[in-house]
């Protein structure tokens, strides 16, 4: 085969490649917009309605013990929710959304205080503090005993975050949940036809703290034995701090008339 001939099969090959990624954007695109959208679109206009009822209505969720680990956070209040659809608060264009955000904040009065020791146990404090977005201080204190001591101080606000976000690879929407009890991060692929109102309750329950049963029937066993093993670890950490004599504990989820009914029903009391 000649130097031409053989340019032509490749100019071929790739010219049928590149039809194909073409044809490929178009089913995307068709597909998105037929039937990722609506439900991106329903689930921002749930999320928005229910933002808006819970903060005109100012209920209080009450949160006893968010997390074993950091007992001092003590008795915390869920409140100022907020929905947007893009990464930085703000609102991206409704005809192409991409996410659609529920956050808000579990806040209680001041700061709590504790000292660590340890090179490794200081720093990996800093980076959960930080990947958990909490308001915090830290500052070295000297040495104890020929170990690194830091002091932090913590503030009784942990954010919390719902995002509903396009997979494009798999053609579904995924649900990711950071804070909401424990620290713990949670991921969860959803089938296009299954986001409708009976999931969007679902969630929202679970969002207020209604029920669990959202989360627990989705959680592997792989992953509670995961949590449980870190729950574990983590009273055992705690266990060494204060035998050794540490102060700190240490480091340780329509219409609109009935809408208003149901919003109602949900942030009632038991």
């Amino acid at each position: 085969m000649g130097i031409l001939d053989q340019l032509k099969q490749e100019a071929a090959a790739k010219q049928q490649e590149n039809q194909i990624q073409v044809d490929t954007q178009k089913l995307c695109g068709q597909r998105y917009g037929d039937i990722i959208l609506p439900a991106l679109q329903k689930t921002f206009h749930f999320m928005r309605e229910l933002a808006e009822y819970l903060n005109f209505l100012e209920h209080e969720v009450i949160i006893g013990n968010y997390s074993d680990t950091y007992p001092q956070l003590g008795r915390l209040i869920q409140k100022d929710y907020k929905v947007y659809t893009d990464d930085h608060g703000g609102f991206s264009d409704f005809n192409r959304l991409k996410q659609v955000n529920m956050r808000f904040y579990c806040r209680g009065d001041g700061a709590f205080s504790y000292t660590l020791e340890g090179k490794s146990r200081i720093e990996r404090e800093i980076s959960f503090l930080a990947s958990c977005k909490l308001p915090f201080d830290w500052q070295m204190i000297g040495r104890q005993m020929g170990m690194q001591t830091a002091s932090f101080s913590v503030t009784r606000k942990i954010p919390v975050r719902f995002k509903f976000e396009v997979d494009y690879d798999q053609s579904k929407i995924r649900l990711l949940i950071q804070n909401h009890e424990n620290f713990i991060k949670y991921n969860k692929l959803f089938n296009l036809e299954d986001v409708d109102g009976e999931l969007l309750d679902q969630v929202a329950r679970y969002m207020l703290r209604k029920d669990d049963d959202f989360y627990r029937l989705e959680i592997s066993n792989d992953h509670r034995e995961a949590i449980r093993q870190l729950a574990e670890h983590a009273k055992r950490e705690k266990s060494v701090l204060l035998a050794d004599g540490d102060q700190g504990n240490g480091r340780q989820a329509l219409e609109k008339p009935s809408l208003v009914a149901h919003i109602k029903k949900l942030v009632g009391k038991n």
